[in-house]
C-alpha cells in the first residue's frame, strides 16, 4: 500500500464495524455520520474531508462487494452440496452416462 493511503486504510479499519447489519446477514455501508465524526476527531476538513470521504467510501464499497461475492460463492457451493446429497447434480455438471467400455 502506498504511504499516502495509510490514513484512509487506518480510518476504514477503525470504522469498518460501524455499520448496520441485517437480520439475514446483509451489511450497510459505513454511515456518513461515522466518517464525519472520525474526520472531525482527526481535524480533517474542507477539500481534505471530501477526498477522505471519497476514499473511505470507495474502500467500503469494494469491501461490501467482496462480502457479497463470497456470500454468492458460498450459496452456490451449498446448493451444489445439497444437490449431490439428494442424488442430483451440482450446477454445471453433465448428466451424461459414461459407457462401461470407457470406465
Amino acid at each position: 500500500m502506498p504511504f499516502w493511503a495509510e490514513t484512509y486504510w487506518r480510518a476504514w479499519h477503525a470504522l469498518r464495524f460501524d455499520r448496520q447489519y441485517g437480520a439475514m446477514g446483509g451489511q450497510s455501508p459505513i454511515s456518513f455520520l461515522s466518517i464525519d465524526t472520525y474526520a472531525r476527531r482527526y481535524d480533517i476538513r474542507g477539500v481534505e474531508f471530501e477526498t477522505f470521504l471519497a476514499f473511505v467510501s470507495a474502500m467500503d464499497e469494494e469491501y461490501l462487494e467482496h462480502v457479497q461475492r463470497e456470500a454468492d460463492r458460498e450459496k452456490e457451493a451449498e446448493e451444489n452440496r445439497k444437490a449431490l446429497r439428494e442424488g442430483g447434480q451440482a450446477n454445471g455438471e453433465s448428466s451424461a452416462v459414461v459407457p462401461a467400455s470407457h470406465v
